[in-house]
Formats: C-alpha cells, structure tokens, sequence
C-alpha cells in the first residue's frame, strides 16, 4: 500500500497519526492518575470509573488502529530530541510574553498608568530567561 501515497502525503498522514498518538498517551497518564501543574495551573483528571473503563478501552483500540495504518503504509517513528521541542516552546512563549506587557493589553481596555512599573520589568525578567533557556535547550 505504500504506492498509495506521494511522500508528502505520507508525512502528513504521519504527523496526524503521530500527534494523535501523543494525545492519547497523555489521555492514559491522566487515567493511570498523572497531575500537573505548580503555580498557576492544575490539571487532574475527573472522571468516574466507569468512563475510565471506557475511555481505556476506546484509547487501545485508537492505538491499535493507528499501529495497523502505520504498518499498512510502512510509516516509521520518528526520533526526536526533545531539546527541540523545549526551545521551540520557550521561541514562542517569548512572543506571548512581549504581548503581555503593559502596553499591549490596552487592547483589552483601559491600563492604570501605574502598572508598567510593576507588571514590565518582570515580563522582560522571563523574556530575558526564556531567552536562556531557549539557548540551552538549542544545539
């Protein structure tokens, strides 16, 4: 079956799939009792037992089907250093920083003059670090 498919299509069917399958991996921790968060998030999973049961059982099933595809379409995992993943969220979290500065959230109405004095310099303190944690994290 692999004549099916031209090389880009196969690596968007890949990707998809991919990505699909990290979900449900990350949907089986938060079953198996997995929390995160630390300051200002929390997340736990809520869920009966019942629709635990379920969810277990309809994430094995999408994991089997995704396996059947990938070998259908000889599609094959990729390795990945995880050092990218982390520089490439710290590259963008540095935008959503710069956007919360207190000029920027004018948009969302009216700012007291006072706030750039307390609110700017620590925004441009973890601009500043994600800068340096995107660096180490870049090779």
């Amino acid at each position: 079956m692999t004549d099916l498919l031209n090389e880009a299509q196969r690596n968007s069917l890949a990707n998809v799939l991919r990505t699909f399958e990290e979900s449900l991996h990350q949907a089986e921790a938060w079953l198996d009792g997995a929390e995160e968060g630390q300051i200002l998030y929390h997340r736990k999973l809520y869920l009966g037992e019942e629709k635990r049961q379920e969810a277990r059982q309809k994430i094995a099933q999408a994991l089997a089907e995704i396996s059947a595809v990938a070998e259908n379409f000889e599609l094959k995992a990729r390795q990945e250093n995880a050092s990218s993943l982390v520089y490439s969220q710290m590259s963008h979290l540095r935008a959503d920083l710069m956007d919360s500065t207190s000029d920027k959230l004018r948009r969302f109405g009216k700012v007291d003059p006072r706030l750039s004095a307390v609110l700017d310099p620590a925004i441009e303190r973890l601009f500043e670090i994600a800068m340096e944690i995107a660096n180490a994290f870049n090779e």
